[in-house]
């Protein structure tokens, strides 16, 4: 049985990386604003995908790494512990842009 896995980012940079570059990049990979960004890289956890395979959610993982943003991979048991939900209120349009950016980079 696969379990399945989520993408979160917490606002870390690759050691090496310029943070403002590295928003950059994902402003323009995401198709967001600089403002809207701004909120992803607050240091709250985001759920930037969910409902992965374990190579699906590697693909994402190495994605984001090769733009300087620390992305980590959760599994479902750690899904279940409680989470401050209120920090993973992005819109769905922000979601969406991530989703299709993610495609892009990785084929999927």
């Amino acid at each position: 049985m696969s379990h399945k896995i989520r993408i979160v980012f917490r606002g870390e940079i690759i050691e090496g990386k310029a943070k403002a570059e590295v928003k950059a990049h994902a402003a323009q990979l995401f198709k967001i604003s600089p403002e809207r960004i701004d909120r992803i890289f607050s240091g709250k956890p985001i759920v930037l995908k969910k409902d992965l395979s374990a190579d699906e959610g590697l693909r994402y993982q190495n994605a984001l790494e090769k733009i300087g943003m620390r992305a980590h991979i959760e599994t479902m048991e750690e899904i279940l512990k409680p989470v401050n939900t209120s920090s993973q209120s992005h819109n769905k349009k922000e979601a969406n842009s991530i989703s299709r950016a993610f495609k892009i980079l990785c084929q999927c």
